[in-house]
């Protein structure tokens, strides 16, 4: 019992090292962009998952976001804000760009091309209703 008190009170102490509210959205920030360039980096080098035929184009779609949206807790300008999902939506560009040469080659699915396409239409729109349009 006294160990369990030990781990929690260890976790406990890790949390409360924050002293700022922005370091928090900074750390989160930072985490989701490493999570995209990681899983990014998977589909360049054409690793992964390629034994069941995917190379996860939706969790790297998910990771974009997920950085999209904890830049966006952080920004508070306009000009930032439109920024951020400018820069979400050539991520997702760019992924599609990758999908596509995988389907010329016949390492991906049409499907995931088609998902990817999703993904991209998705940011260009939330990119549009930022800018107020």
């Amino acid at each position: 019992m006294k160990a369990i008190f030990s781990i929690v009170g260890v976790l406990l102490v890790g949390t409360v090292a924050w002293s700022d509210p922005s370091d928090l959205g900074k750390a989160q920030m930072a985490a989701a962009k490493k999570a995209y360039e990681l899983n990014l980096l998977t589909i360049q080098k054409g690793v992964g998952d390629a034994k069941v035929g995917s190379l996860n184009f939706e969790k790297t779609s998910f990771w974009s976001k997920h950085w999209l949206k904890a830049e966006l807790v952080l920004r508070e300008k306009k000009s930032d804000r439109v920024k951020a999902y400018e820069d979400h939506l050539d991520r997702m560009r760019e992924l599609q760009g990758m999908v596509r040469k995988l389907v010329e080659v016949e390492f991906s699915f049409a499907a995931e091309a088609a998902a990817v396409e999703y993904y991209r239409l998705e940011a260009e729109i939330m990119l549009h209703k930022a800018k107020g349009k």
